[in-house]
């Protein structure tokens, strides 16, 4: 059975499987803040490249449908290969596809930005699945729960964090540099988790040995991986009725944010083209 009793945690000492959290959460941080810069940054695009209102649609959407393609994929090739290869393998691409998306737009114009948004989307798709699957490893039932908050939070913080910062940073530096210096940091995130994450505590080397011990005990073993998956099998899972609740919860609270944040640059993309209307002689003279 299932351990469910609080585990002993000395005060003063980072643990090894809080440091497997935290990374997580960062991990989680940035991946939020790639993907959301694009509604505040819209307005910048809009105006140096030019964009209709369906086209404002789609470049936004872009990310989305590259996203929506890889997250089953990228969480069957985590079963197999493991969450630690797979996050830093997504973490790499999508950074690259986002620093290269300067290049894109003056190569392609729009196409190119959305282009780059789609390959960003694919890459970061599997990073939800890849980090559940590696934690899963490393903290027993009783302390998911905060886990889930944990990382619940990172989301959270990143959704508050990528707006205004990158308004801020594209007023002074440009659309472009704001989009390669986030490119860069998610390179280097993935360089640091390569170097410091561990798929299980027994291949960490900072994960003390009371501390294995005391995991071996309370995690479940874990079956050897099977890598023939019958298909009938696989199409079982959305059979299940309680899946099918927690999908429908989970898109409910998760499709009005996308949306919103749409909508806002939009507005202020029209707020800009209105003022920027109303400072022309021949609107103060009809005001007149």
């Amino acid at each position: 059975s299932i351990q469910t009793t609080p585990i002993p945690h000395k005060g003063g000492i980072l643990k090894a499987r809080d440091v497997a959290l935290l990374a997580v959460f960062i991990v989680r941080f940035l991946q939020t803040v790639l993907r959301m810069a694009m509604a505040a940054l819209m307005v910048y695009i809009c105006e140096d490249l030019g964009c209709s209102k369906s086209s404002h649609g789609w470049l936004l959407s872009a990310y989305s449908m590259g996203y929506c393609t890889t997250q089953i994929i990228g969480g069957c090739i985590a079963d197999r290969a493991g969450g630690k290869s797979v996050v830093t393998v997504s973490l790499a691409t999508a950074g690259i596809s986002l620093a290269a998306t300067p290049i894109a737009a003056c190569a392609l114009g729009l196409p190119g930005v959305a282009a780059m948004q789609a390959a960003m989307g694919m890459a970061t798709g599997p990073l939800f699945p890849a980090t559940m699957q590696l934690l899963g490893k490393w903290l027993p039932s009783s302390q998911r729960p905060r886990a889930s908050t944990t990382l619940d939070t990172g989301v959270t913080v990143g959704s508050l964090v990528a707006v205004p910062l990158s308004g801020l940073m594209a007023v002074h530096f440009g659309w472009r540099m704001v989009l390669v210096v986030y490119g860069m940091a998610s390179v280097v995130c993935s360089v640091v988790w390569a170097a410091l994450a561990s798929e299980c505590p027994d291949e960490c080397s900072y994960c003390r040995k009371e501390e294995c011990a005391l995991l071996a005990k309370l995690l479940p073993a874990r079956p050897k991986q099977d890598n023939r998956v019958a298909p009938r099998g696989f199409l079982e899972v959305f059979m299940h009725v309680k899946l099918w609740a927690i999908y429908l919860a989970h898109f409910t609270f998760r499709s009005p944010r996308p949306a919103a944040f749409a909508s806002f640059s939009a507005f202020f993309a029209a707020s800009a083209s209105a003022a920027a209307f109303c400072a022309t002689p021949s609107c103060r003279s009809e005001e007149r």
